[in-house]
């Protein structure tokens, strides 16, 4: 009987301690706890520049052309000169230099004689053009070029040109353009003149019709005109015309014969 009741006992012993710690009172354990954190939508910064767009200019070369730089290309030259090849005592020498690309702009312009300068300028923009007069009483060859720098740096030489001088007077007779446009009643005649040598320069431009004088414009120098003549006064029919031009020399030259024909 011993044995069962110390047996009873050990149970009771256990049970106790099993269950006497766990009480109604006991504590829960903990919650975790969960703070909201506001997240944004946008990207985040970089340190990598944005990709710049190209600096494009755009230049029309004619009506439907056009040329659209996209880089720094050096400067653009073109030289001429009048008279073309041989010379008398004078002449003059025609230098034109433009910039373009995305840092247009001309530092220097140098035109040269016989590799020495005879003209020097610092242009403010991207375009420059001079006509220089150059002058030798002496017979010989003389040949022209052209160096413009822009702003980037980017050096450019012309072609050269060479001018034979004689020394003597040189008295070179005109040159006439004649065309013809249209518009409502009037006919209107693009006459374009020019004069080259010592003695240049043009006095009066003669307008004919069937061999008749209708119309004298005079003009001093060379230039570019237009002449209106009313379509009100001419009947049906064919008509003739063509222009003289008389410089200061008198010198004379005819353009080409331009016919017109007027229906109803």
């Amino acid at each position: 009987m011993k044995g069962l009741y110390r047996t009873i006992g050990w149970l009771a012993a256990a049970m106790f301690l099993l269950f006497g710690t766990c009480s109604c009172d006991r504590k829960e354990a903990p919650k975790p706890s969960y703070q909201a954190e506001e997240v944004s939508c946008e990207a985040p910064e970089s340190n990598i520049p944005p990709k710049k767009a190209p600096d494009y200019q755009v230049e029309e070369v004619n009506e439907n052309e056009y040329r659209v730089f996209v880089g720094d290309p050096a400067p653009r030259l073109e030289l001429s000169s009048s008279p073309k090849s041989k010379a008398g005592i004078e002449a003059e020498i025609f230098a034109s230099v433009t910039d373009s690309g995305k840092n247009a702009g001309i530092r220097k312009f140098v035109v040269y004689e016989d590799g020495k300068p005879i003209h020097s300028s610092t242009p403010n923009g991207n375009y420059d053009w001079e006509n220089i007069e150059v002058k030798h009483t002496q017979e010989g060859e003389h040949t022209y070029s052209a160096v413009a720098v822009d702003k980037s740096g980017n050096r450019a030489r012309s072609g050269a040109i060479t001018l034979r001088f004689s020394g003597k007077p040189l008295d070179l007779p005109p040159t006439i353009g004649f065309d013809i446009c249209g518009h409502r009643n009037a006919a209107y005649f693009d006459i374009a003149v020019d004069d080259e040598g010592d003695n240049r320069g043009i006095e009066k431009i003669d307008i004919f019709e069937d061999g008749a004088l209708i119309k004298t414009s005079p003009e001093y120098g060379n230039c570019r005109f237009i002449v209106s003549i009313p379509l009100v006064e001419r009947g049906v029919g064919r008509h003739n015309y063509f222009a003289e031009v008389v410089d200061k020399g008198g010198n004379v030259t005819r353009s080409k014969t331009l016919t017109l024909e007027f229906v109803e």
